[in-house]
């Protein structure tokens, strides 16, 4: 690219030290200020040469149509909704409307059970803190800190009416909670299930 802007910016103070522009090293950053046929700009000195928009367009360097990718549905309906919370209904009118497909027949479409709904609602994630602060941050069998999850006696595939309930759910450390789960699988997990569990561990505590 042939050298078209004129330097306005000759002498410059670095950490009060002054000098020429001359001096600056190829790729400093330092900004100085160029001066083409359509006025003066403030660049990097790394990029003192480089050409403003409109001499590269007049060059006829690059193609400045206006034509380029068509603008979808989708990038509107993207720009409309940013930030915007949308409802699981709005979700799915706006699915089937930009697939043009009922929403049975779109496989593509995901739709949150009513336990992936609980797990993510605000009461679950209440519930939680409150639980962890209830048994003081700390594993009740392993009295371990960190790594806590909380752990639903009753399994709420088998009974979702408990999921919210204090009483059926405890604070367990992230391995314990994993060996539990390792015994008695995931899911359709009881009460029985629990007080074994409770009774092994003691035992291997006390032994």
């Amino acid at each position: 690219m042939p050298i078209m802007n004129k330097l306005i910016t000759k002498i410059i103070t670095i950490r009060g030290i002054s000098k020429t522009v001359d001096q600056l090293k190829k790729n400093s950053n330092i900004k100085i200020i160029v001066e083409c046929k359509h006025g003066q700009r403030e660049v990097r000195w790394c990029r003192r040469h480089q050409q403003c928009r409109k001499c590269v367009s007049e060059a006829g360097l690059y193609n400045t149509s206006k034509k380029g990718r068509q603008i979808t549905w989708g990038d509107k309906i993207s720009k409309a909704k940013k930030g915007v919370k949308l409802s699981e209904d709005h979700k799915t009118a706006l699915s089937v409307a930009q697939y043009k497909c009922d929403e049975q027949d779109w496989p593509g479409y995901y739709k949150k059970s009513e336990i992936q709904q609980v797990r993510d609602s605000i009461e679950y994630l209440k519930l939680r803190k409150s639980i962890f602060k209830r048994d003081n941050y700390k594993c009740q069998i392993s009295g371990l800190g960190g790594y806590l999850q909380m752990h639903h006696i009753e399994s709420m595939n088998r009974n979702l009416s408990k999921a919210l309930d204090e009483s059926n759910v405890i604070t367990l450390h992230e391995s314990i909670h994993r060996e539990f789960h390792k015994i008695y699988g995931n899911g359709n997990n009881t009460i029985e299930q629990w007080n074994e569990f409770i009774s092994i561990k003691s035992s291997i505590i006390e032994g």
